[in-house]
């Protein structure tokens, strides 16, 4: 019922082509055409170029907090 895009990167010889762009897009469009109506994509909020870029294409923002465990962490 939905799809969760962890990254998406473009190659910095190819940035401001529209590629992440269209792939979001393409992404969106194969999940509707499948039924998936949700789709997320996380972003840090560091990357300003990525939240704009997914605010243009209709995308909305929520609160939500991730948890990293690794083995540095073990408690």
């Amino acid at each position: 019922s939905e799809i969760f895009i962890y990254d998406i990167a473009v190659d910095a010889g190819h940035l401001r082509k529209g590629i992440g762009r269209r792939l979001v897009s393409a992404l969106r469009a194969g999940a509707l055409a499948d039924g998936v109506p949700n789709l997320f994509v996380a972003a840090d909020n560091e990357d300003t170029h990525a939240l704009d870029i997914y605010r243009a294409l209709g995308g909305v923002s929520s609160p939500v907090t991730f948890f990293n465990f690794s083995e540095a962490s073990n408690g």
